[in-house]
């Protein structure tokens, strides 16, 4: 289980009374509170290395360059973007609203005539649309209605349902063929409202709109992949995700980004500049990071995106441990309310859980852990005989189908396509027969052992049925034979391994 008093810990603000009660503290979407890690990066980097990026030919610029640049990487897959040399896709800013300005400025220069041919995708100009929310933040609402102001583009926006989220569905509606941006928001900082952004970025694509994402409040609580959400830009704070203040971060895709204009000017962006000629800008990221960066705090961001990732990763591993151990209690609950497998499976307690079902499955996975525990690969070991365990049933479920394809029950499954699914048959046969040769006699050996381990509790469902008057022997001939010929198979199996002809 997660242990969250000691999350909690690592907060150390957070171990203070505030009128006489432990602080409890609810405002993050405001502000973040910040764990003791990325209070002692930002420290250790004053003490340490501290000097500027990019500009220095010293040790200490080399060390600080570095960090600087790790950090960009550690927040760049945070949100799923590009990290490498040369396509970096995060642009480091002093803040959310420093982002999202930049962005406007830059639309609003490429207006201009400013950035050449490949900028004359973001120009705006009269007659043209830029496109918000009634649910948006100040800092997207006031730059995008400023920039329509300068352009002479109208300002319009999705309305909100009863519940302040945001008409996504209206897409086709307000995004026109004169739309030319889209900036909303993917989760309010009032409401907690996730918008369905989807909808809106199909619809913003299909007419050449560039769209733009208030990522301030998703970044920190919901699992992020830019890419796949495909939206053009993103702006987000690091005060926000546990990190320092004075820092933000904006993504872009990195075609837009070698498209886009500078917003600001001064040093650390300029390749070449003349007295009588325009100035050749560096390749972005540096192009849009005019000055002296905050290379302390944009370390310690670094960190606080890596601490969001591990206790992100704690959690979902944490969740998908409890489905995994639940699911494999449903099936033997699902056996025993059928009478595959004896009745006290089919017990449930007080919350619906099926306990007999979930101690079984427990013991019996740690006996197959401790199958594999000297196994030179334990994991590639266990996950190889748990894949090759399930290809018994798939190999009989093909070799039936085969045979009800040569019968005339067939016909009262389907009217037609018989041919198709007794060629289907055979394929999956043979399929299955390839898998246990690829699997190899290490793993294969193993498969018998681990089906054996259900015989008791076919003997033992049996046992009740026979109780319960049923005139069924326990064992047919046919599954006498096959006991037989698995105990045989246990005992090759046994013997190879003793002998040393396989090992784990």
């Amino acid at each position: 289980m997660t242990d969250f008093a000691a999350i909690r810990k690592e907060f150390p603000i957070l171990d203070q009374e505030i009128h006489g009660h432990p602080l409890v503290y609810l405002d993050s979407a405001a502000t973040s509170q910040k764990p003791q890690c990325v209070i002692d990066a930002e420290s250790d980097f004053y003490r340490t290395i501290n000097a500027g990026v990019h500009r220095g030919a010293h040790e200490l610029a080399a060390r600080s360059t570095m960090a600087f640049e790790e950090a960009r990487a550690k927040v760049a897959r945070l949100v799923g973007a590009n990290s490498a040399e040369g396509e970096e896709e995060i642009v480091v800013t002093s803040g959310a609203t420093a982002g999202l300005n930049l962005l406007a400025t830059a639309f609003g220069n490429a207006s201009q005539g400013r950035g050449g041919e490949a900028a004359r995708r973001f120009a705006v100009k009269p007659g043209d649309e830029i496109v918000v929310s009634k649910a948006e933040h100040h800092s997207v609402l006031l730059p995008f209605q400023e920039l329509a102001v300068r352009t002479g583009a109208t300002l319009k926006w999705f309305d909100l349902d009863s519940e302040g989220r945001i008409l996504s569905n209206t897409a086709d509606e307000v995004i026109t063929e004169r739309t030319k941006i889209v900036a909303v928001t993917h989760v309010g900082n009032t409401t907690g409202a996730i918008t369905d952004i989807a909808p809106i970025v199909k619809r913003a694509h299909e007419v050449g709109a560039v769209v733009v994402l208030d990522a301030c409040q998703s970044v920190p609580h919901l699992k992020i992949d830019l890419h796949a959400l495909d939206v053009d830009f993103a702006a987000w704070s690091a005060h926000k995700m546990y990190g320092p203040t004075g820092v933000g971060f904006l993504y872009g895709k990195r075609d837009m980004l070698e498209a886009l204009p500078p917003a600001n000017f001064g040093g650390s962006m300029v390749e070449l500049a003349w007295m009588d000629q325009e100035a050749q800008y560096m390749a972005p990221p540096a192009r849009f990071e005019a000055g002296t960066q905050p290379v302390a705090q944009v370390v310690a961001a670094g960190v606080a995106a890596e601490w969001l990732m591990n206790i992100g990763l704690i959690i979902s591993v944490l969740t998908s441990w409890i489905a995994w151990t639940l699911l494999c209690a449903e099936i033997p609950l699902a056996a025993g309310l059928n009478g595959t497998f004896p009745k006290a499976f089919s017990k449930v307690n007080k919350n619906g859980t099926a306990g007999v079902g979930l101690l079984v499955s427990t013991i019996i996975m740690q006996i197959a852990m401790l199958v594999v525990h000297f196994a030179n690969n334990a994991w590639q070991a266990m996950y190889s005989v748990s894949s090759l365990v399930m290809l018994p049933a798939y190999l009989t479920t093909t070799l039936f189908l085969f045979k009800l394809c040569k019968t005339e029950q067939y016909r009262q499954y389907a009217a037609r396509g018989i041919v198709l699914a007794t060629i289907s048959g055979i394929v999956g046969f043979l399929f299955c027969l390839f898998m246990f040769y690829a699997g190899g006699l290490n793993y294969v050996a193993m498969v018998p052992i681990f089906l054996t381990l259900g015989v008791p509790l076919f003997f033992w469902a049996r046992k009740e049925q026979v109780a319960h008057g049923d005139n069924t022997p326990i064992f047919l001939t046919s599954e006498k034979w096959y006991l037989a010929i698995l105990l045989a198979l246990d005992v090759l199996a046994i013997c190879l391994v003793v002998s040393g002809k396989i090992t784990l």
